[in-house]
């Protein structure tokens, strides 16, 4: 099922992925894990990594999903 406002906002050319916030993302990946980030700072940076590299994904996914292609001149939906 497709979020129609979203949708409405890929359609007018707006920034995709907008729904996703990159802290929030982090914050949710690092959720319950205080006493393992005392024990490894390092935990937070690899979390940023993993949320940069989401975040990419998902933004390559959605503009491949609403590309115009040349020989159609319509959208490409690949499910």
């Amino acid at each position: 099922m497709v979020d129609t406002e979203r949708q409405r906002g890929i359609d007018q050319g707006e920034e995709p992925v907008t729904y996703l916030n990159r802290d929030r993302l982090v914050e949710s990946l690092l959720r319950d894990l205080d006493r393992e980030l005392e024990r490894y700072p390092a935990l937070r940076a690899f979390a940023e990594r993993v949320a940069d590299t989401i975040l990419t994904a998902l933004t390559e996914h959605e503009r491949r999903l609403h590309m115009v292609t040349p020989e159609f001149g319509e959208e490409e939906r690949n499910g």
